[in-house]
This record gives C-alpha cells, structure tokens and sequence, in this order.
C-alpha cells in the first residue's frame, strides 16, 4: 500500500472514531438529560403529593372547626364551598368536602354478621328508583354476610366467583370502599357509575343525615315516598334546615318511614375529601376518608394518590 493509501485510510478511520465518539457523547448526554427530567418529574410528583397532604390537612381544620361551631351539619355551611383553583408556590390546587352520611351506607345492610332487613328494604327502593335490577342487592349480601350459603336463585356464593378467570371467593365480610362494588357479581362499570354518587362505605353503622342527603337517598327511606315528594322534602330542607331527628318527625310526621329511628339524624362523622394538586410538570388527585367525632380532631382513616 502506497503512501497516499495508508493516508486515506487514516483520514476514514480517524473520521470513523470521531463519528463513534460524536454519537456516544449525544447518547451520554440524551441519557443525561432524560435522567434529569426523571429527576425532576420524580420531585415535582413528591411535591405534589406534599400540596395535595396539606389539602387535606387544610379539610381537618375545617371540620374541627365547624363541630366546634355547631351541632348540626348542612348544606349552608361553610365546609360543603368547593375551594376553587387557587396558586400555591410553584403550582395550584383545588378539592372540596363531601358529606358520606347523606349517602347510603352499605355496610348497614349486614351489622356484626347479622342481616338488617329494614335496611336491605331500604336498598333495594333505591336500585328500583335508579333502575338497577333487584337481584344486585342479594348479590351483595352474599358477598358481605358470613356464610356460604346463596340467597336462593339470586345468590352468589363461592362457587360462583370460583367459575371466574381469574377464581376468587366471596368477601364474606363488610365492605372497605365502594371500589369494592367491582368484584361483586352483576356490579359491573355501568352500575357502578349509576348507583355510586348514592351509596357509601363507612365502618359500622351509620345514620342518613337527612339535611345533607339528596332526594333519591330521602325517597329511598319511605315505603310509599315518591321522588317528586322527596325532592319537595329536600326544597324544605334546605330552606330551613332539621335541627336534629325530632325536628324532622315533628315536621314530616309520615306513616310510612320504613326504618327505626335511628336510621336518621342531622349530624355527621364520616366525610369524604377530594384534591387535585399540580406542582411543576406533575398534577395528582388525592382521596381521603375522614372520621369526626365528638372533641377529638378528625382522623385520616386512609387516603389514595391518583
């Protein structure tokens, strides 16, 4: 190989080499930068969970503070306003207060293991007014009560939730939210999407705040109440607001309440607290359960990041 050759070999592989080096160091600092913008993100995210926290922290005060005000709890009050956009450092954030007692509470249907009637009646008023299909209520009473026997021709036991892919047994006990719904036989997303904005999951028994439930959820509670009636009955309510259960028989002395008592009151524990959060390129929504009671500061019972 002549000179000239061995010249033009050395220019090709010296361009060759600067060609390999030029591409790794693009790679390098492509890797570089996307592992600064993970960096980033990653920080923007645990910042915003940080603002969606403090969101609900925020709700606590708020209803510590209107249990030291009042005893009664309503649609006037200062926790039930929606707290709009607002700017926070870096970001914004917005949520509200929703009331779980004004809603139905599923767990009331079986108590300590035991089948409340009065309430699988008043269960099943509200699927026939939402028009859901009956067989959905003792779906779900197989899938709370402790045993393994189904409820006749509309039950669901293991059996049948064994015969799924993938099998699964009945819960066999309360429910912890109403996500809970999805893995119970005939609950599918249409249903859910129906009957979720009027039912609930609290631990134990609970009793409707009849200031704050919305009118199917009152109808529901009466044999022979029609939601036309009941939507009057909510017009009432929130005109002037019942001061507590004797107020609301005293002024809606129905022959056909369909439950005891102490189905109903005008005071609540348990709320519901959404927040949407957004800090830097990252944005969360945030859903906490809380417990309110008597003198102590309401407690987070559990809160999920979306």
């Amino acid at each position: 190989m002549n000179r000239g050759s061995q010249s033009g070999v050395a220019i090709v592989t010296a361009l060759v080499v600067v060609g390999i080096v030029a591409v790794i160091g693009v790679s390098v600092a492509w890797r570089q930068s996307l592992w600064l913008r993970q960096l980033e993100s990653s920080g923007d995210l645990a910042q915003a969970r940080v603002v969606a926290k403090a969101g609900t922290m925020f709700a606590r005060v708020v209803l510590w503070d209107d249990q030291r005000r009042s005893t009664v709890d309503h649609l006037r009050e200062g926790w039930t306003t929606r707290l709009p956009p607002t700017p926070v450092d870096g970001g914004e954030i917005t949520g509200g207060i929703a009331d779980l007692q004004g809603l139905f509470n599923l767990n009331n249907i079986v108590r300590d293991g035991q089948l409340d009637q009065g309430q699988l009646a008043q269960y099943r008023r509200l699927l026939a007014m939402l028009g859901l299909q009956a067989p959905l209520a003792d779906y779900l009473v197989d899938w709370m009560d402790p045993d393994s026997t189904p409820r006749g021709a509309n039950g669901a036991e293991d059996a049948y939730y064994l015969a799924q892919v993938p099998p699964y047994r009945s819960a066999n006990r309360p429910l912890d939210t109403v996500e809970d719904l999805g893995q119970v036989r005939g609950y599918t997303p249409d249903v859910l999407r129906t009957l979720g904005p009027f039912v609930s999951v609290a631990t134990g028994f609970t009793a409707i705040n009849v200031n704050t439930a919305p009118p199917i959820v009152l109808a529901s509670m009466f044999s022979g109440m029609s939601l036309a009636d009941a939507q009057g009955l909510a017009g009432e309510r929130d005109r002037i607001y019942f001061k507590d259960r004797a107020d609301f028989f005293a002024r809606f002395p129905r022959p056909d309440f369909a439950l005891g008592q102490e189905s109903i009151g005008a005071i609540s524990e348990y709320f519901m607290v959404d927040v949407q959060a957004r800090y830097g390129r990252a944005a969360v929504t945030s859903r906490a359960l809380l417990h309110r009671q008597p003198g102590a500061w309401p407690e987070i019972l559990w809160q999920r990041f979306e």
